[in-house]
């Protein structure tokens, strides 16, 4: 179906010209969310599900950027331990404290709860497609569950399997989008750097500012005692 419209041409005369009556335009049939697991994946212990897409979202949707941290990570679980977390131990009620408790578990000390707790990180994709399931809280996971902030050791001997080659990276970032068709893509980015290094490289980094500083400071003051002592002979 197509209407019929007069457009002013360049000319200044109104000529017909169609166009289409109905613009159709493509939306998600299906929400989208995600949940956290800070326990290694214990039962019982998911985060409440976060929705990134809902119903009639117009697609293709995204990116949807999720970022993963380590020591956010760490502040999760000690919050959790230390019963400053909500009741069932699944999100943290202040923002605040989980802010000042990951900033705390920074740096070389806090480095074994950072390991610990980027290796005990699940992070899963679900979905609903029905409107009615809204009320009953039913949501199919799409896919295994991943692990975002860990990676297999470089040195890994051959045909070996399990966990105890993996090592735990700093922190990470994974995009979440929606097909027009509704298929859902995840891309996980990450530096590589695992937690000693990523501790060190920032450690080396604030060196070479203090350093940048103290040598700038040197070399003016070393203008300023020199005009000094000319002045003065």
């Amino acid at each position: 179906v197509k209407l019929v419209v007069s457009v002013k041409g360049t000319d200044g005369k109104h000529r017909p010209k169609p166009k289409p009556a109905v613009d159709v335009k493509s939306v998600a049939a299906c929400q989208v969310a995600v949940s956290f697991n800070y326990f290694g994946g214990e039962e019982g212990k998911w985060t409440e599900p976060k929705t990134v897409f809902d119903f009639d979202r117009r697609v293709p949707a995204g990116p949807y950027r999720v970022e993963f941290s380590a020591a956010e990570c760490a502040a999760h679980v000690k919050c959790a331990r230390s019963g400053k977390a909500s009741n069932d131990f699944r999100e943290i009620g202040d923002e605040t404290v989980l802010m000042d408790m990951a900033k705390s578990l920074e740096g070389a000390r806090g480095i074994p709860e950072r390991e610990e707790a980027a290796l005990r990180l699940r992070f899963r994709v679900l979905q609903r497609t029905t409107r009615d399931d809204e009320e009953n809280g039913r949501w199919i996971r799409i896919g295994d569950d991943m692990s975002p902030l860990t990676m297999e050791h470089s040195q890994k001997d051959e045909g070996e399997s399990g966990r105890d080659h993996l090592v735990a990276c700093e922190s990470a970032v994974m995009e979440i989008s929606l097909s027009p068709v509704g298929l859902i893509t995840t891309a996980l980015t990450t530096n590589g750097e695992t937690i000693v290094q990523a501790t060190k490289s920032a450690r080396n980094s604030k060196l070479l500012k203090y350093a940048g500083i103290f040598g700038s400071l040197l070399f003016v003051g070393g203008f300023l005692v020199k005009s000094f002592v000319e002045e003065r002979v």
